[in-house]
């Protein structure tokens, strides 16, 4: 089992990420700016299935990342797992947030993307994206200690 105090570092540390994704959305739906709204999954997928389903997909999503980063924090071999699954984790929380607070994610950061025109963020989603990467990338080349 990690430390408590590795535990509450990483507890801690999901926890700002999810509060500065809040922020952000909060200041950007104050500013006036443009903003888009996300009413399917990720990336608009599954927009015609309603707001139901992809609020429920959402669930599921934050349900499977809370639940392995309380695993990762719980196991002696976690350390290395529990930074990419603490962004994972916020990431998720964030935008299911936005789906119960507003009915569909806030994305107030506009990416010029070549092959489909402009690409809306926010904080979440690239808590999201980081996650991910960092855990495919310690799955295919884990190191030999721990963190």
């Amino acid at each position: 089992m990690l430390r408590a105090g590795r535990r509450r570092f990483y507890i801690f540390f999901a926890l700002l990420l999810y509060a500065a994704d809040a922020a952000a959305k909060r200041f950007a739906l104050a500013s006036g700016r443009a903003l888009s709204f996300n009413e399917g999954v990720s990336f608009g997928l599954f927009r015609e299935c309603g707001a139901e389903a992809s609020t429920l997909m959402n669930a599921a999503v934050l349900a499977v990342m809370l639940f392995a980063f309380a695993r990762a924090l719980r196991r002696d071999n976690g350390a290395g797992l529990c930074a990419p699954l603490a962004l994972l984790a916020a990431g998720a929380a964030g935008n299911f947030t936005d789906r119960l607070v507003y009915g569909r994610v806030v994305d107030w950061l506009p990416l010029p993307c070549p092959f489909f025109g402009t690409l809306w963020m926010n904080a979440a989603d690239l808590w999201l994206i980081a996650g991910a990467g960092i855990l495919v990338f310690r799955l295919f080349f884990p190191r030999g200690g721990r963190d």
